[in-house]
């Protein structure tokens, strides 16, 4: 595994670990390599050096590529971090960001592995991980999983997948080696659906009673009604008002499920209404989701074209494996 640090990181010591640039956080660099520090060389006074720094014999620095602000260590050239067993950066702290990667048009931080997790963290009471772009991807990931999180996930905005959407549990009948998926229902429309059953009384009649929100987030709504162990006609005596519709049976005493749709109608659909037919942006025309469906090379694909040298390496680790 290597980790690429685009800006701030912390300087090598003399002896090729990291000093301590904040006395609260601490980060172990096991072998720093690309041109970086290939061993540490005796200097005549007495010194050591390495080429990510040069101290002096009591230890001090004399010269380095990076600059401490006491609060920060500032890299002037990317640090590029292998570790051929266990973790290349390990990094903790305190009351701050224990890695803290920024570029102006590049990766802030990029981790890759053969075999395990490039990149993950881990938070009491603040985020484990953290990415932003203005342009580009917060996060980007790329493997076998993208991502694996155990637990809740918020989403602030759209969520597209070219595959399916399922929920996945572990098989009831073998749940050690088997997994159970239900897909999601698909629509063109931002449906929300209601339903539940209810019994007529003795004149045939039967009130539903919607949460009291429904009226404020739905619109368009649309019935369906299938009587229960019997032949009887039901319709919709009254359409929903204040939150609520009635049921007339032919019959007394009729069980009838009911389903309920409307179109989401809440203020963030209003401002953003769903769009099923969608020019692709035009940083993304050209591409594909899956190209290989379409008999394109992956080089077509939307991943590739966001972070062409990221598939160029996952391609070579590939290689490498078989």
């Amino acid at each position: 595994m290597f980790c690429w640090m685009a800006a701030h990181a912390q300087v090598a010591s003399r002896n090729g670990d990291s000093r301590v640039a904040n006395s609260r956080s601490q980060v172990n660099l096991p072998s720093i390599v690309g041109g970086m520090n290939e061993g540490s060389n005796r200097l005549p006074q007495g010194g050591t050096e390495n080429r990510l720094a040069k101290f002096d014999s009591q230890g001090g620095l004399v010269d380095s590529v990076v600059e401490d602000s006491g609060i920060l260590v500032l890299v002037r050239s990317p640090l590029l971090v292998r570790a051929q067993m266990g973790t290349a950066i390990d990094a903790n702290s305190n009351d701050t960001h224990a890695i803290l990667g920024t570029s102006a048009n590049h990766f802030g931080v990029r981790g890759e592995t053969e075999s395990s997790t490039g990149v993950s963290g881990i938070a009491v009471t603040g985020n484990g991980i953290g990415g932003g772009s203005d342009g580009a991807s917060g996060v980007f990931g790329l493997g076998k999983r993208a991502g694996v999180f155990a637990g809740a996930v918020l989403v602030d905005g759209d969520l597209g997948v070219s595959g399916q959407k399922a929920f996945r549990i572990d098989h009831p009948f073998d749940p050690a080696n088997q997994y159970l998926s239900h897909a999601t229902i698909e629509s063109p429309d931002a449906l929300n659906l209601y339903s539940g059953n209810v019994t007529t009384n003795s004149s045939g009649d039967a009130m539903v009673v919607l949460p009291s929100y429904f009226s404020s987030i739905n619109r368009d709504f649309r019935y369906q009604l299938t009587v229960i162990g019997q032949f009887a006609q039901a319709i919709v005596a009254n359409e929903i008002a204040n939150s609520r519709f009635t049921i007339k049976t032919e019959k007394p005493n009729v069980k009838v499920s009911w389903q309920v749709t409307g179109i989401r109608n809440d203020a963030w659909a209003r401002a953003h209404p769903f769009q099923v037919e969608q020019l692709k942006p035009e940083d993304e025309r050209g591409t594909y989701q899956h190209p290989e469906l379409f008999n394109q090379p992956e080089e077509k694909s939307l991943a590739w074209k966001l972070n062409p040298e990221l598939m160029q390496e996952m391609r070579a680790i590939r290689a490498r494996k078989h």
